[in-house]
């Protein structure tokens, strides 16, 4: 039923004559008017998210409806493990979630704020008038434009400039057509003057409402900004997302961790980092602090997650400055060796990293060494022994206290053929565990 009277109202908009908002031609409230602050946008500051007191206290409730909120934060969580750019998630502070990143040329830091609304399936999907708090039947625009969801997501780059990368709607409910419609018309166009009806009137009846809250938001402005907006809609109804969560987050965490995890186990995991973030947004602060102090508080940063995989922080940190790629997965994968080793006990952080240092150090000098000619054949030999070691290791027939004697007879095999390369037993160790983690 909802998607005939939506298909109704789009050819009803079509088919009259659209008053099309005009600048010049149609008078419009001043903020003052409608007793709303204007505010001035500029897009050349650089501001963090420690800097900015939060324009309102955020601490969260609890309910069903902000346990979405949770998940979908939980799950951003995880994204630190994806991307090593990824530095930071920040719970409920200037929004539902921030995802904070390194900057580049254009901004130290990169910031992608969330917004997260829930609806019952009884609610209906999301109208355009909800979400950008516009009517298509007024010519002026009224209080309602400040309350709406996307100004409150676009006040951000009021706040934050360059630094603010992008802004997410993030609902599990449904939107209506033409709110679908809207943004693929928004991100297909390339200047808002290509934009076809209705979806030209929608923008400039957009544009009328926030100029008059955001000092020079000019059109190309408006629409550069739009294009930096993304929605998330689900469509997922509220009573089976927690399920569908579980599903995924396990998923993620045992392909992460890439461990041989029952399910009660990853499910064990996925509840821990859900009441990491609890813990965090409950957390409330009223202005900005320090920014160490604030990712104490309201952040979750990688290193509380690679804590509830049970992986090695200073590890993970040898791989990633020895320009390691996928180094979560490899420092999985050497946490699965050890495990499988003949000892089976927790290895201590310190030897994991030691463990680390190692394989950086024989990737380094591997990528000297195979670069002459006469050392090709000798270093394919050298690996194939060093193979046979780790087959051993994997097996239980070699120790791990038998590693460094095994190595050590490695270097005294292949030292004439690696003459002036300074070949060591920690280097041959590093071979076997570069094997180890390479060649999963």
């Amino acid at each position: 039923m909802a998607k005939k009277n939506e298909t109704k109202g789009v050819k009803k908009s079509t088919s009259k004559k659209i008053a099309k908002p005009n600048d010049n031609k149609q008078k419009v409230k001043k903020a003052s008017e409608t007793n709303l602050k204007s505010e001035h946008l500029d897009l050349t500051i650089e501001k963090g998210v420690h800097e900015v007191s939060p324009r309102d206290v955020y601490g969260a409730p609890t309910g069903k409806r902000f346990e979405y909120q949770y998940e979908q934060t939980a799950k951003a969580c995880l994204q630190l493990l994806e991307d090593q750019e990824n530095v930071c998630v920040f719970c409920e502070w200037h929004d539902d979630f921030v995802l904070e990143k390194k900057g580049g040329a254009h901004a130290k830091v990169l910031y992608a704020f969330h917004q997260v609304k829930t609806r019952e399936g009884s609610e209906g999907p999301w109208k355009l008038s909800e979400i950008f708090g516009i009517n298509k039947t007024k010519k002026t625009p009224d209080a309602t434009v400040s309350k709406s969801f996307i100004f409150k997501l676009l006040r951000h780059f009021v706040d934050f400039g360059k630094s603010c990368e992008k802004v997410i709607f993030l609902t599990n409910a449904s939107v209506e057509k033409e709110v679908s419609d809207f943004f693929e018309e928004i991100t297909a166009r390339s200047r808002h003057e290509a934009l076809v009806e209705p979806h030209l009137d929608y923008f400039q009846r957009i544009h009328i409402g926030y100029s008059q809250l955001i000092k020079n938001l000019d059109k190309d402005t408006l629409f550069s900004l739009l294009k930096k907006l993304s929605l998330v809609a689900e469509d997922l109804p509220l009573q089976k997302s927690t399920s569908v969560f579980r599903s995924e987050l396990m998923e993620k965490i045992m392909e992460f961790s890439e461990i041989d995890l029952r399910g009660s186990e990853a499910v064990a995991i996925g509840d821990e980092l859900l009441k990491l973030v609890r813990q965090k947004s409950h957390q409330t602060l009223k202005v900005s602090v320090d920014d160490k102090i604030l990712k104490k508080i309201k952040g979750v940063e990688l290193e509380a997650v690679l804590d509830l995989l049970s992986l090695s922080k200073s590890g993970y940190k040898v791989l990633v400055t020895g320009g390691e790629v996928d180094a979560i997965k490899k420092l999985s994968r050497l946490r699965r060796r050890l495990q499988e080793s003949d000892e089976k006990k927790e290895i201590p952080d310190e030897i994991v990293k030691a463990m680390c240092e190692h394989k950086v150090n024989w990737e380094s000098w591997q990528r000297k060494v195979r670069h002459e000619p006469d050392s090709r054949i000798d270093l394919t030999s050298l690996k194939i022994d060093a193979a046979e070691i780790l087959k051993g290791w994997s097996q239980g027939t070699v120790k791990t206290t038998d590693l460094p004697t095994k190595s050590n007879a490695l270097v005294v095999k292949y030292a004439s053929a690696f003459e002036g390369y300074n070949l060591t037993k920690d280097l041959v160790f590093g071979c076997i565990l570069s094997i180890a983690v390479e060649g999963d």
